[in-house]
C-alpha cells in the first residue's frame, strides 16, 4: 500500500504497521523540503495497524495518526471447464456424466436445467441424457450475480 502525506518540512517520520498474520515492523524516513513523504508498506489480508509518527527537531513537535485498515483481496475471476467428456467426442451410451470445475461456490448447471454436483474445492460433475447425433452440452457458473459459460459437442450413435 501506497501511503502518502505532509508533515513539517525535514520532520523524521516512523511509520509502524501491524496485523495478525505479521508482527509489527517499522520503517523510518524523512519528510521532504516541503513536508511531503510517502512510502509502501506490505498489507496482510484483513485486518492492519498502522501507526505514523512524525517528529520535528526544529520545534520539538510529535504528531501521531493511527490507521485502522482492512485489506481484502480482489476475488478471483470466475470460470467454468468442462474435462470429461472431450469436445466432439462420440458416445453410445445415451446416459452420460459429465464433470469440470468451476470456482469454488459456484452454482453449475446444464443445458440451463440440469444442476451440476460441486464439492468445495470447485469440482462438479451430472449427469445427462443424450438424443441420437450432434449433442450441444453448455455448463454455465454462477457465482455473486456473475455468469459465465463453456460449451462442447458430443455425438450420439446409438
Amino acid at each position: 500500500m501506497e501511503i502518502h502525506g505532509a508533515t513539517l518540512p525535514w520532520s523524521v517520520l516512523k511509520i509502524a504497521y501491524d496485523s495478525f498474520e505479521n508482527p509489527e515492523r517499522s520503517l523510518d524516513l524523512r519528510a521532504d523540503s516541503d513536508g511531503l513523504f510517502s512510502a509502501t508498506i506490505p498489507l496482510a489480508e484483513g485486518a492492519n495497524i498502522v501507526e505514523i509518527t512524525s517528529y520535528d527537531s526544529a520545534s520539538d513537535r510529535e504528531a501521531r495518526r493511527l490507521l485502522q485498515l482492512t485489506y481484502a483481496q480482489e476475488p478471483p475471476d470466475l470460470f467454468v471447464t468442462i474435462s470429461r467428456p472431450r469436445d466432439r467426442t462420440v458416445i453410445a451410451d445415451p446416459v452420460l456424466s459429465v464433470s469440470g470445475a468451476a470456482l469454488p461456490e459456484s452454482r453449475v448447471s446444464l443445458n440451463g436445467i440440469i444442476p451440476a454436483q460441486s464439492d468445495d474445492r470447485g469440482l462438479w460433475q451430472a449427469v445427462i441424457l443424450l438424443q441420437p447425433g450432434s449433442n450441444r452440452i453448455e455448463a454455465t457458473a454462477v457465482h455473486e450475480g456473475k455468469t459465465v459459460t463453456t460449451s462442447i459437442v458430443v455425438i450420439h450413435r446409438p
